[in-house]
C-alpha cells in the first residue's frame, strides 16, 4: 500500500507541478485580484492538500481498480467543489478560472490513474 501511495504521489505532484508552473501568472494575478497583495503559500496546508488528494485518490479508485472515468468525475468533483465555493464567495473570482480548474481536477486524478495502472 505504502509504495502505492509513494507511486500516486509521485505522478499526481509531477502533473500537477508542471500545471500549476504552466498558470502560475493566472493564479497569481487572480489572488492579487481579490485579496489585493501577492499570494504567500502556507507549506503544511499545501502538504495537508495533497495528502488529501493522495489519499482519496487510492482510497476510491486505485485501492479497488475503479475505471480512469471513474477518477475523472471524482477530480470534477473535489475541484469543481472548491472551485464554484471560491466562486460563490468571491466577488471577483473568474468563471473562466472555475470550469479551467474543474477540468484539470479530473484530468489530474485520470492521467494520475492512469499512468499509475500502467506502471
Amino acid at each position: 500500500m505504502w509504495k502505492k501511495l509513494l507511486t500516486i504521489g509521485f505522478i499526481l505532484l509531477a502533473l500537477d507541478g508542471i500545471y500549476l508552473t504552466l498558470n502560475k501568472t493566472l493564479f497569481e494575478n487572480q489572488v492579487i485580484t481579490i485579496q489585493r497583495t501577492t499570494m504567500q503559500l502556507k507549506p503544511m496546508s499545501v502538504i495537508a492538500c495533497y495528502i488529501f488528494l493522495i489519499g482519496g485518490l487510492y482510497y476510491f479508485i486505485i485501492k479497488n481498480r475503479r475505471s480512469v472515468l471513474d477518477a475523472f468525475i471524482l477530480g470534477l468533483v473535489i475541484y469543481g467543489v472548491y472551485e464554484t465555493t471560491t466562486y460563490a464567495l468571491f466577488k471577483n473570482w473568474s468563471p473562466y478560472l472555475v470550469v479551467m480548474d474543474t477540468l484539470w481536477g479530473g484530468a489530474l486524478l485520470a492521467l494520475t490513474t492512469h499512468i499509475t495502472y500502467a506502471i
